[in-house]
């Protein structure tokens, strides 16, 4: 009896580990195709984090967050996430300047 308990637990741990290969080989697939959504055709999509990076000043997300709400900084939504156009962003740092942004946000 103990041995077929043992098997039974062996071959529900072989499909358990089987499972999350086959799941994580979807997730990678997805983010691959993001990722491909992203960069395609020469544009460049950029995530919070990398726009918190990119923007010379460094501002917090929070900031960021803000100057989404008051529609301070052009932006997009994919799939619920925001994201932002490099063009855009650049053509908003030199006209609109991150500065302009800030004061109106905290006035």
């Amino acid at each position: 009896m103990e041995n077929s308990n043992n098997n039974a637990s062996l071959q529900d741990l072989l499909q358990g580990v089987s499972y999350l290969i086959n799941t994580v080989d979807r997730l990678s697939a997805s983010v691959t195709a993001i990722e491909n959504e992203l960069h395609c055709g020469g544009i460049h999509w950029m995530s919070v984090d990398q726009l918190v990076s990119y923007i010379p000043t460094h501002p917090s997300k929070q900031t960021l967050y803000q100057w989404v709400r008051y529609g301070k900084i052009p932006y997009h939504r994919m799939q619920g996430s925001l994201i932002f156009l490099k063009d855009e962003v650049d053509q908003w740092l030199l006209h609109n300047g991150q500065m302009d942004a800030c004061e109106s946000v905290l006035a």
